[in-house]
């Protein structure tokens, strides 16, 4: 089907060859943010973008506020570190361990770079293997992702990134190309556990927050999956 552009969900397939089968949802990230945005709002949720400067913890270690580049604070009971490979809450404040996996994972960077949608959108990813790591191609119906995972130890981010561009048929010097630095790691069990044992909100009040926020995670796949 991927060869002839065409998908459906497998679980309307039973009893075929490809009931049974695993697939995945590529969402456009800002559409979804956008979307997702919109939709909390109009149900009485307050968004405040901005920089976080600073976290401020008190005396017992507690972050009690976030405090902003135009120097807004932000106050509250329960916070969820969203901040990607800066880790400022979990991380640079609270000092949460992580567990080494780079000589497991070696590959260390990622350059990734959004090209214009083609004519004809493939259903697939496609991944590519390289010298020091592998490129990907995720098509989006309004642009297309690509990037290149590989190893510090044995390539430099100038090379990769002409192969990067070289492949993805754009100019040297785009905009969009970004580079990220972070060694594969995961949080140590017993320090997740302790950071949110930390939250100041008992945790007879955090567990009814916590359970509201997977089931729209969950609402969220069943959105997706209902668009297709």
């Amino acid at each position: 089907m991927a060869k002839h552009g065409r998908f459906f969900p497998p679980e309307q397939a039973q009893k075929t060859p490809i009931g049974d089968a695993e697939y995945a949802l590529h969402i456009d990230a800002k559409l979804a943010a956008d979307y997702l945005c919109k939709h909390a709002e109009k149900r009485g949720v307050t968004r405040t973008e901005g920089k976080v400067n600073e976290v401020v913890c008190d005396k017992r270690g507690f972050v009690q506020k976030l405090t902003l580049h135009d120097g807004r604070e932000i106050q509250g009971d329960f916070f969820i570190d969203c901040t990607g490979f800066r880790a400022l809450l979990i991380e640079k404040t609270l000092g949460v361990g992580y567990h080494d996996w780079s000589n497991y994972l070696p590959c260390d960077r990622v350059i990734t770079v959004s090209t214009e949608a083609p004519d004809k959108t493939a259903p697939y990813t496609r991944a590519i293997a390289r010298d020091a790591g592998w490129t990907w191609q995720i098509p989006l119906q309004h642009r297309t992702c690509k990037g290149y995972v590989y190893s510090s130890k044995f390539a430099v981010t100038v090379c990769c990134a002409k192969v990067l561009m070289i492949y993805s048929r754009v100019p040297v010097g785009n905009r969009s190309l970004k580079v990220w630095e972070s060694a594969p790691k995961t949080i140590a069990p017993a320090s997740t556990i302790w950071t949110l044992m930390r939250c100041k909100l008992p945790w007879r009040n955090l567990l009814p927050q916590l359970i509201r926020l997977c089931r729209s995670c969950r609402r969220m796949m069943n959105f997706c999956e209902s668009i297709i």
